[in-house]
């Protein structure tokens, strides 16, 4: 599969599935698509050939503006930031650390970009540089205040998170 490059034909098919002209069939096939990255996402070969593809973050950060399956497109993301080798590129990436930070006050998907953000920070000096760049610290600090702890059980998992982010940041 490998190969063939299909993967190639991603950002042409994600490109179409955005178009305000959309037909019902590009929608569909975007859907396909998105899925079958996120299945690919799990694993390191599948992680290090869609981090080959040109633009691929370009492609990620404009669907998930679109809103066009955006909880699927931030888990692509998630996944891509555990693999290792390319933490100092999508880390250096302004757009995905954009996204990432902005979601940080999502209830739907904060868990999933503090896991990235976390990730990304794990054992990575030049990661954790850009990211103090970014202002990662103050908008964790901001997310941990606003944070109220009368809840649900992710939301101490959350705050959990966050705390390790600070602790790395500041480590």
């Amino acid at each position: 599969m490998w190969k063939t490059n299909l993967l190639e034909l991603f950002p042409a098919t994600a490109d179409r599935g955005q178009h305000p002209k959309r037909s019902k069939q590009q929608t569909i096939l975007l859907e396909c698509w998105l899925s079958f990255m996120y299945a690919l996402s799990f694993h390191t070969d599948g992680q290090l050939n869609i981090l080959k593809l040109r633009d691929i973050f370009d492609v990620l950060v404009e669907l998930f503006k679109s809103k066009t399956n955006a909880q699927l497109t931030l888990n692509i993301i998630r996944n891509l930031c555990f693999h290792s080798p390319s933490k100092n590129r999508i880390s250096s990436n302004d757009s995905v650390v954009d996204v990432l930070l902005s979601n940080l006050d999502n209830k739907q998907t904060r868990m999933d970009s503090s896991i990235a953000l976390l990730t990304l920070l794990c054992n990575n000096q030049k990661a954790k540089v850009h990211l103090k760049g970014a202002g990662l610290g103050k908008r964790v600090q901001h997310s941990l205040d606003k944070l109220s702890l009368e809840g649900w059980e992710g939301e101490k998992k959350y705050k959990r998170c966050l705390e390790d982010v600070l602790v790395i940041m500041t480590g």
